[in-house]
């Protein structure tokens, strides 16, 4: 069984594959390196890890060898370290019959404490504070606490369930806007898709944390942006186009949202000329809030799981049906 995968995965879960498949030949696969013609035609199983799918973003040259591989190779199992699986390089891997698994869950903790440290940075007033250190001013501000604040969480799979449980260990109130009706315990109040203006209404925060589909496709209108209270802020952990950018960049210069904090964008990388890089009330950060060591090793915790399933014949967990 050949198994293609990174150097950085390699170096954490070579021993753990050679315990559960110890015939296992493990193949290298690294950016800006060539895929060989042999990878290619003789990989049966492909860890796809989270270095790799941002390689495959940011290099076309690299992207093009993952897509012949996907169409080439006798795949039979790709372990993706993805949540979301729009790209179009998934579906073909499944349309050949291949099986999908995605690394669903590994990533709910670091984005978490991404949107709480942005809460909390709002509130205390990081900014100012900056501002005032650079210009040697010393004066105190009034500030505030997430105690008491209403947070709004659009989609509630692993992420948004952490920040709801994060949420409410700040004394915050919890609404969450999802397709079941069911009350999660950690929220206060449930929407669905079609109220997710009234449910900005209501909020101090709105967290996006939706899996880009053809349903969440610009769900955040400039009727959802009208519709924030004043003061109200945009927090984006979910994939640009699930925004309606030319509206978010209208709304935020008159003031609703009166902020935002995007961790991703329509077009990634943004390009230079958009507008949302020069907003004093927008926060802009590369794609890299899922980013963290321990993430790394829940992914090689995931795919060794997996691996061990596969070889024995059991369900693989987090199986992605397209």
């Amino acid at each position: 069984m050949r198994i293609a995968l990174s150097s950085r995965m390699a170096n954490l879960v070579e021993a753990r594959i050679r315990a559960a498949m110890p015939a296992a030949q493990l193949i290298l696969v690294d950016p800006g390196s060539p895929i060989s013609e042999e990878v290619r035609g003789a990989t049966d199983i492909w860890f796809l890890s989270s270095d790799l799918i941002e390689a495959m973003k940011y290099d076309r040259d690299f992207a093009t060898q993952c897509d012949r591989m996907a169409e080439t190779a006798p795949l039979r199992w790709v372990q993706s370290g993805s949540s979301g699986h729009e790209r179009a390089i998934f579906r073909r891997i499944t349309d050949r019959g291949a099986q999908l698994t995605s690394g669903a869950g590994i990533h709910s903790v670091p984005i978490a404490h991404y949107v709480l440290s942005h809460m909390l940075a709002r509130v205390k007033r990081h900014r100012d504070h900056a501002s005032q250190q650079t210009a040697r001013i010393w004066a105190q501000l009034d500030q505030g606490e997430l105690t008491g604040m209403t947070v709004g969480i659009a989609g509630f799979g692993s992420i948004g369930a952490e920040v709801a449980r994060l949420c409410k260990a700040f004394g915050m109130h919890v609404r969450v806007c999802r397709r079941e009706a069911v009350l999660p315990s950690d929220a206060d109040a449930v929407h669905a898709p079609a109220e997710l203006d009234d449910m900005a209404r209501q909020c101090d925060f709105l967290v996006i944390a939706v899996p880009l589909t053809a349903q969440t496709a610009g769900m955040v209108t400039s009727a959802v942006l009208r519709a924030m209270k004043p003061g109200a802020g945009l927090i984006n952990v979910a994939r640009g186009p699930v925004v309606d950018e030319p509206a978010l960049v209208a709304g935020l210069r008159a003031g609703s949202p009166a902020f935002a904090i995007l961790d991703v964008a329509t077009v990634e990388p943004l390009p230079e000329e958009s507008p949302l890089w020069g907003m004093p009330n927008v926060t802009i950060t590369p794609h890299d809030s899922a980013w963290s060591p321990l993430a790394y090793q829940r992914l090689g915790d995931l795919f060794c799981d997996n691996l061990a399933r596969f070889a024995a014949g059991k369900p693989m967990r987090n199986i992605v049906h397209m």
